[in-house]
């Protein structure tokens, strides 16, 4: 039998071998730590490193405008300039400002303008006509328009002129009226009054001067007649949505309006004259000093076909001096004859 023996040296040996792999034992938790974060360490570097951009949370900035309006207590809407409009400061138009104006955002036809109207309620404010899909309102005469083959332009006109004038009220009794000299007579009657910078206090003095006209001569009309009052420059605004009889309140309410209204801005005929003639009346007396822009024989036409066989339409041109009597050329003289009616010149340093 062979017995196995242990000596000593085994004996030592197995400790020493225990007592290293005790030791190695209790360093790995550290080793484990460190190779942890030195691994966070780096990530974090690399994340921070220079040249990286970070999302942006923000919004690009955007450019905005502002339209201020007001409401009275007849719910008629007046929009203001976004600087104080006065006689002394006309307030600025909206390409003075850097951006588009509404009405040449429009196409050929705006307002009505607008024409335009972008369409205007009826408002006593400056709003936005909705001629703005009517042909020629842009200035460009109907000839150099890109039309659809077999399109007749002039028929669509009138068979639209037909179709308004079929709701033509036609109630009530005639009347007279004479306005500087231009004689009418009729059931409706819309003034249609530029209120751009030259015709105020500070220019012409033209829109007192109508006033005064108006508180005189309204007085042949009686409560059997309609009155209508719309002020314009680069959009037109009515004194209210519907026809006001003509008695004494709503006549001294026209002269009162027109008397207190300020004049800024510059010019657009023809959507005001498309405004007045969406509301058939019968007579239209035009009061303005004709300044530039004037109206380019497409918009005249467009103004023909509106008003044929409807509406007459007087012109009253302020001015000083001799100054367009001479032309007989001039959009007012033209406008004048092509609607029936009689065109006359007004020299206001006459009036005074």
């Amino acid at each position: 039998m062979t017995t196995a023996v242990h000596t000593g040296d085994d004996e030592e040996a197995g400790a020493s071998g225990l007592e290293r792999w005790a030791s190695v034992a209790g360093l790995m938790p550290l080793l484990i730590s460190l190779c942890l974060h030195l691994s966070s360490l780096l990530l974090l570097v690399v994340w921070l490193a220079p040249g990286r951009e970070l999302a942006s949370s923000t919004e690009p900035e955007r450019q905005t405008d502002i339209v201020v309006f007001k409401t009275n207590a007849n719910q008629q809407v007046e929009y203001l300039s976004d600087e104080p409009a006065t006689d002394n400061a006309p307030a600025p138009s909206a390409a003075a400002r850097g951006v588009p104006s509404p009405v040449d955002a429009l196409p050929a036809e705006s307002a009505s303008e607008l024409p335009a109207t972008v369409q205007l309620p009826t408002t006593t404010g400056i709003g936005l006509p909705e001629t703005g899909f009517l042909p020629g309102i842009d200035g460009v005469a109907s000839a150099n328009r890109n039309l659809p083959s077999g399109v007749n332009e002039a028929a669509i006109l009138a068979e639209d002129a037909r179709g308004r004038g079929q709701g033509e009220d036609k109630t009530g009794t005639s009347g007279n009226l004479s306005i500087f000299g231009a004689p009418a007579r009729g059931r409706t009657f819309a003034m249609l009054i530029d209120r751009s910078a030259s015709m105020g206090d500070q220019g012409l003095g033209a829109i007192r001067s109508a006033a005064n006209e108006f508180a005189e001569q309204l007085q042949s009309l009686n409560e059997q007649q309609r009155v209508q009052l719309i002020t314009y420059h680069a959009a037109p605004a009515q004194l209210a949505a519907h026809w006001l009889p003509a008695t004494d309140q709503n006549k001294q309410k026209l002269v009162d309006h027109l008397l207190g209204l300020p004049a800024f801005g510059s010019t657009n005929h023809t959507a005001a004259l498309v405004t007045a003639l969406k509301l058939r009346p019968e007579v239209i007396f035009l009061l303005t000093d004709g300044d530039d822009p004037g109206m380019d024989n497409g918009q005249l036409r467009i103004v023909r076909e509106q008003a044929r066989g409807r509406t007459t339409i007087h012109t009253v041109h302020f001015g000083r001096g001799a100054q367009g009597v001479g032309d007989s050329n001039h959009f007012m003289r033209r406008l004048a004859s092509d609607n029936g009616g009689n065109y006359v010149y007004v020299d206001v340093d006459k009036l005074k």
